[in-house]
């Protein structure tokens, strides 16, 4: 298994439908999703059993109660079976060639321990863009997030190597990683 996409999710049955659907027409079709239900107290857990009976790439986790997005994606990044860790959060959408683009892009240049790109917010259609040369991060890093977390593919060999997700923040361990 090459790549593994993982989503840890908390109420997102508003958006659950369109995000699932999104990633499981992508062109790249040869993945596991791996969904953490946090605890959700609306009909996620619902929507998410639905498409799982449908689709084997499916791989739901549940947890007890509400252990927070840093726990979850560690859980989930711990068991996944793929070369690659795609991040997705259960209310954004991705472009059809997103993981096709970024996997043959991190296949090609072996140097590269992760990569990312740039979003846009559908409320507003405002752009949100981050840097991608290497100066422009090495400076800005310092005092702001230069990526999208839920845009990144990382080698899991990175976590394995360095770590997983710091569980000691709650909020920022994209960041702090």
């Amino acid at each position: 298994m090459l790549v593994s996409i993982v989503m840890a999710i908390y109420n997102c049955e508003r958006f659950l439908e369109n995000v699932l659907n999104g990633i499981l027409n992508q062109t790249y079709k040869e993945f596991e999703l791996i969904v953490i239900d946090d605890g959700s107290t609306d009909k996620s857990l619902k929507i998410l059993k639905t498409h799982a009976k449908k689709d084997k790439r499916i791989k739901l986790l549940i947890n007890r109660g509400n252990i927070g997005l840093t726990k979850s994606l560690n859980k989930g990044i711990r068991i996944a079976k793929g070369k690659f860790i795609v991040r997705h959060d259960g209310d954004d959408i991705s472009r059809k060639d997103r993981i096709e683009k970024q996997v043959n892009f991190l296949l090609k240049n072996e140097e590269y321990a992760f990569c990312g790109c740039n979003g846009l917010e559908k409320k507003t259609n405002r752009k949100i863009l981050k840097y991608f040369e290497y100066p422009d991060i090495k400076r800005n890093l310092i005092g702001e997030n230069c990526f999208i977390h839920p845009s990144m593919v990382i080698r899991k060999s990175i976590f394995q190597k360095y770590g997983y997700y710091d569980e000691n923040y709650l909020y920022g361990q994209d960041y702090e990683l």
